[in-house]
């Protein structure tokens, strides 16, 4: 039986025990959505570039390509060592099995993209997301390399970085304290596809099982470096796509 002086060190050994409730799920809650929507205006300069940078001048393209491309680097930087030193028990070195775990996911995405794909196909003609749709569809014909890289270097910086942080890390630590998997992963897979244009249930659940395979690859160890990797091997294949022209 634990009596109120074991009780009392208790808390003061382990302050989340306490502080874990109703207020820390809302504080949460409340951080992940000004974290989404400063994402959402952070990853819109590459992508704003992207857009309109055909319409620039040689010398005002180039200028401004670069601008891009180094504010993108400082923000993925500053987002990952700024949280990094808040929560340094979550960015904890890979181990062999961390990436034997990695990779047994990454082949469980392909296999479940394949068999989502198929089935979109079958049901509603294409086998595009709405979202790829709309990335590939930014560079337009024979873009300039500064535009190539711009939207296919953010897909695996500012993507796999903030998004994981966000998503995974301010969840499952923020709201649940890392104590609630089902929760969690539930509430990280919807919000995460939810950011994502779907365009039909299918697509939708295809991002949200992406999301939920990040999660699994965060929770294991509450290493949120397992969960980056795992994103970033995840988007590599449609970057090198987007650099190289071969959409």
């Amino acid at each position: 039986m634990i009596g109120r002086g074991d009780q009392k060190n208790r808390s003061r050994l382990y302050p989340d025990d306490e502080a874990f409730g109703f207020k820390q799920f809302f504080v949460g809650a409340l951080l992940v959505i000004f974290w989404t929507i400063a994402y959402m205006f952070i990853v819109a300069v590459p992508q704003v570039y992207t857009m309109y940078g055909n319409t620039l001048d040689g010398n005002m393209l180039v200028l401004l390509g670069i601008l891009s491309l180094l504010f993108m680097f400082v923000m993925t930087v500053w987002f990952y060592r700024s949280y990094q030193k808040k929560h340094p028990q979550n960015f904890q070195s890979l181990t062999k099995k961390d990436l034997l775990h990695v990779a047994g996911l990454y082949l469980g995405i392909l296999i479940f993209k394949v068999v989502m794909s198929q089935l979109m196909a079958w049901v509603y003609g294409t086998e595009t997301t709405v979202n790829d749709e709309m990335i590939f569809g930014m560079l337009g014909d024979n873009p300039h390399i500064l535009l190539s890289l711009n939207l296919g270097l953010s897909v695996i910086t500012l993507a796999p970085v903030m998004e994981e942080i966000i998503f995974r890390g301010m969840i499952g630590k923020g709201m649940f304290q890392e104590k609630y998997f089902w929760p969690a992963i539930i509430l990280s897979s919807l919000f995460f596809s939810s950011l994502h244009l779907s365009g039909n249930v299918i697509s939708f659940l295809l991002y949200a099982g992406i999301g939920s395979a990040c999660f699994m690859a965060y929770w294991k160890h509450k290493n949120l470096k397992a969960a980056i990797l795992l994103h970033f091997l995840n988007n590599l294949p449609g970057a090198l796509l987007l650099i190289f022209g071969l959409y």
